[in-house]
């Protein structure tokens, strides 16, 4: 292989090439201007240089990264991205002279995988999870959602908007469900027009069944949704919304296996010329949980889980609706240590598909700009304030896990205590992608994870109708309740004050100044109200 000038390779066929060349006449000695085609793509796309003066190239740069490339005549190219290769003109040396095209944009595959009901605090029992993503990226300790409920959270990943902005609120009609998301726009429309090959695999939101499975939404190049009510086994797959794939009760139909295969051949079969957009979203570890069969029994013997707010003994200075819970009484107690146990035991086969997705992609040569985000749709109680579940403001039922690795920023695996929301992934995918930006509520974490000191968030809405109705505002050090009843609740949090949210501290006259701070910047965020929420 011929070396150009600083040791750079020049790919086979330049050699073919140059000799042809060799016999023809000279080419004119100082290139000319040059043009690119496409203008953005992937690591390992294939980019036509034309422009004139090109037959002697030793050299071509993507930012600062050499890549291979061919010389098709003397007034052609085609170069293939480089891994390294930054946004930015593409540079061709030659012989005689150099010249720059007009910036060129590197797009990074993209794989969100997205759990349901998975609390932020179980990373630990994830080994691949904890190894692959944890230990070579960027955790987030304060990650929330904006509505802890399935449907309401899903449309705001998709779209970066609150619930009053989505108009989403739950998972049922009146107040939310698939019927009422309005899909024209989303980060899904974004990438697909940045050119991207799309594709979802597994749940998209509460009641798509209704459809049964013929609709795809806008932006989607290949779907693979839960055409029935999601579950582990007994349950059917649109294909392409062209027609149904059911599965069976057979240990082969587990459906986090099933997913994790179609995403698989998805990124071996995908093209790479284009970016590649994966949206996973298996149904674990949401109840009734069911641990793949190599999994059932694995963390028998794990310890109960008794955190000070279990079963909590005294909740006069709760909600109306928290004080009208009885104490939880032994069954209920060991019914939810055994779905516990099931959640966690689930997980064991999404740490599975988190494991065969890095392979496929390193396989296949994306791995090394590939943005993987790993998340979940909301929180959930294990008997916290008396309760097993979500969509209560507390903070088991809001906080999320959220990772995000990213090789080619090349920084150290971090945690970053910043108050992050689920509506800020979708302005971060599209900004990473180059994609037109859509209007959103959230913020891009792109400065976060490139490690920028910038100025960041110190509210945060969390907003949810009906059963209970509230908006709240979560900040750094304390969070402040406002029901539609006129109830509220505030607590200082973090780890010397009531991170158990054990006392309500709302009608403290030491504390009166700050609720009214909190209240008033909760009125501009919560805007407009919940359906059910009279002004305050």
């Amino acid at each position: 292989m011929l070396r150009g000038r600083a040791g750079r390779a020049i790919g086979a066929a330049a050699v073919v090439a140059a000799a042809v060349l060799s016999s023809a006449p000279a080419a004119s000695a100082q290139p000319g201007p040059i043009s690119v085609a496409p203008a953005r793509g992937p690591v390992g796309a294939a980019v036509v240089i034309t422009g004139t003066g090109l037959a002697t190239a030793t050299d071509v740069l993507f930012g600062s990264t050499a890549a291979t490339f061919t010389v098709d005549s003397d007034d052609q190219i085609t170069a293939t991205v480089p891994h390294g290769a930054t946004a930015g003109p593409i540079e061709v040396d030659t012989q005689d002279g150099s010249v720059q095209s007009d910036p060129f944009f590197v797009q990074p595959n993209i794989v969100v995988i997205l759990t349901d009901d998975q609390r932020w605090d179980t990373l630990p029992t994830m080994p691949t999870v904890t190894s692959e993503l944890v230990g070579k990226g960027l955790t987030f300790a304060n990650a929330f959602v904006e509505n802890p409920l399935c449907c309401p959270a899903r449309a705001s990943f998709l779209t970066g908007l609150d619930s009053h902005s989505t108009g989403v609120y739950a998972n049922d009609v009146p107040y939310g469900g698939f019927s009422l998301f309005h899909d024209q726009v989303t980060v899904a429309t974004a990438l697909h027009d940045a050119g991207y090959e799309t594709a979802l695999a597994g749940k998209y939101l509460n009641h798509y069944a209704t459809t049964n499975g013929t609709y795809v939404p806008p932006g989607w190049s290949h779907w693979h949704a839960f055409a029935s009510e999601s579950k582990y086994y007994n349950y059917d797959l649109s294909v392409d919304g062209t027609s149904v794939q059911s599965y069976g009760s057979a240990p082969a139909d587990y459906s986090t296996d099933v997913i994790t295969s179609l995403v698989d051949t998805d990124i071996r079969s995908a093209s790479a010329q284009d970016p590649l957009f994966l949206w996973v979203a298996p149904f674990a570890p949401h109840g009734p949980s069911t641990p793949a069969p190599r999994d059932v029994g694995s963390l028998d013997g794990i310890a109960a889980w008794r955190p000070p707010n279990y079963n909590e003994a005294d909740v006069r200075d709760k909600p109306a609706y928290v004080q009208a819970l009885p104490l939880l009484s032994a069954d209920a107690q060991a019914t939810i240590d055994s779905d516990r146990q099931d959640q966690l035991e689930s997980l064991g086969a999404v740490d599975d598909l988190v494991g065969s997705t890095l392979r496929a992609l390193q396989d296949t040569g994306r791995l090394g700009d590939t943005i993987v985000v790993f998340a979940s749709d909301n929180g959930f109680e294990w008997g916290e304030h008396r309760r097993e579940g979500k969509v209560v403001p507390y903070e088991e039922s809001i906080r999320i896990p959220l990772v995000i690795r990213w090789d080619r920023l090349d920084v150290p695996a971090a945690t970053d205590k910043r108050l992050v929301q689920n509506i800020d992934l979708t302005p971060t995918l599209e900004r990473a992608a180059g994609a037109t930006l859509t209007p959103v509520d959230g913020k891009s974490l792109l400065p976060l994870l490139q490690h920028q000191h910038v100025t960041w968030r110190q509210h945060m809405l969390i907003e949810h109708a009906p059963q209970p109705v509230y908006c709240a505002d979560r900040t750094p050090k304390d969070i402040l309740i406002h029901y539609a009843t006129g109830e509220e609740e505030y607590y200082r949090l973090g780890p010397l004050a009531d991170p158990y949210q054990l006392t309500n501290k709302a009608s403290k006259p030491k504390f009166a100044s700050r609720i009214t701070v909190l209240r008033d910047k909760l009125r501009t965020m919560c805007n407009p109200l919940p359906p059910g929420m009279p002004a305050f």
